[in-house]
């Protein structure tokens, strides 16, 4: 039928990389039979790979609405809304997951508890770690969750002994996530030189896993031992020629030695795929921008909201570019204050509150402003302001 025709014309093209036409194949098959929740889901599915997230939320609510135990549309739509930073309609959508598709568990009970924890609600969040946890296979993945709401409601020390209280051999490749931020939480709290010796015996249990290396990279660069962590970001480019994390490491190196065009080109690379990590991609639009390539600066902020609609920081700085490159208030105040809801840090507020005193709304400004004197007291130009 014309219709099987197209969903499995959809199917094909989409596994040979041809999304763009594959979105449009699909769509002509729920164009023909608009109750089809299949079809609507692999449309979202597809328009998602191609950084479409607005069409690939209203193609999964679509899905949904037409019949939320068929896909995983309610799952793939939590997805979205939490890298959003629309944690309420996260928590709605993982929830409808939870009651309408069980296969959707392991990956519905995360995303509620870390929505709850973006709204403050801290206890609201256990219950759902809770039951992660008496999940079978799901007990690392409990323990990091435990660990990020501990780290909220205790400070970084309660979230190392979280960890460090679990019987889970961090040494296991598998558990190379768990590993890292157990690591990130020493290096906080000043006991770096035991993130490093854990890395090295993780290392030596993995010898041939880049991603492991590259942990131990990020520690020592934590650490100021920057050719230490130069030697380690190669050795896993040695294991893996292409592994993004390692790049955007060497990057990050070059940065901060003041080699902008090599940092950009290592950070470009890193991204060469479709932006896997929106912090180093900011970066390097970061020093696009310090080069005076406004223009360039802005297409690059917009690449990494198309593929991280919620990074607050790449919001942060598009607003800013806007308010002061195109004058473009309107779009620069929604920017601002997405960017601010997402995550209120003394950045976020400041550029809110600035934007507000360019608008000629300093009674709005206020707010903003005081709330960025509260988290950093000695921030002069918020002080101008």
């Amino acid at each position: 039928s014309p219709l099987q025709r197209d969903l499995l014309r959809g199917r094909l093209l989409s596994v040979q990389g041809e999304d763009a036409a594959a979105l449009a194949s699909l769509e002509s098959a729920f164009a023909r039979a608009p109750t089809n929740a299949v079809a609507r889901y692999l449309a979202g599915s597809t328009a998602q790979r191609l950084g479409q997230s607005d069409k690939a939320i209203f193609h999964f609510q679509q899905s949904v609405g037409l019949d939320p135990s068929a896909t995983d549309a309610a799952v793939e739509l939590a997805t979205l809304f939490l890298a959003r930073g629309q944690n309420a309609q996260a928590l709605s959508a993982a929830r409808l997951a939870l009651g309408a598709r069980p296969t959707s568990r392991a990956r519905a009970l995360p995303i509620a508890s870390r929505a709850h924890i973006a709204l403050g609600e801290f206890d609201e969040a256990r219950p759902y770690i809770d039951a992660l946890a008496e999940m079978p296979g799901q007990a690392t993945k409990a323990v990091h969750e435990r660990a990020l709401l501990v780290a909220h409601t205790d400070g970084p020390e309660a979230a190392v002994r979280t960890i460090e209280d679990s019987d889970v051999d961090l040494l296991a490749a598998r558990n190379e996530v768990l590993l890292r931020l157990l690591a990130d939480g020493l290096v906080q709290i000043g006991r770096g030189d035991e993130a490093l010796v854990r890395m090295d015996a993780a290392v030596e249990r993995n010898p041939a896993s880049a991603a492991h290396r590259d942990a131990r990279a990020r520690v020592l660069a934590r650490l100021g031992r920057t050719e230490a962590a130069r030697d380690a970001f190669r050795e896993a480019l040695q294991i893996d020629p292409g592994y993004d994390s390692a790049l955007a490491g060497l990057g990050l190196l070059a940065a901060g030695e003041g080699n902008r065009e090599e940092a950009i080109a290592l950070l470009d690379r890193a991204n060469a795929d479709g932006i896997s990590d929106p912090d180093s991609a900011l970066l390097a639009a970061s020093l696009v921008m310090e080069q005076g390539r406004l223009e360039e600066a802005e297409r690059r902020f917009r690449a990494i909201l198309a593929a991280a609609p919620g990074h607050a920081p790449t919001l942060n700085d598009l607003a800013w570019t806007l308010a002061k490159r195109s004058g473009d208030l309107d779009e620069a105040l929604a920017l601002a204050e997405r960017g601010a809801e997402i995550s209120p840090t003394p950045e976020t507020l400041d550029t809110l509150g600035w934007i507000r005193l360019e608008r000629g709304e300093p009674a709005l400004a206020i707010g903003p402003l005081e709330r960025a004197l509260d988290e950093q007291p000695d921030a002069s130009s918020t002080r101008y302001r």
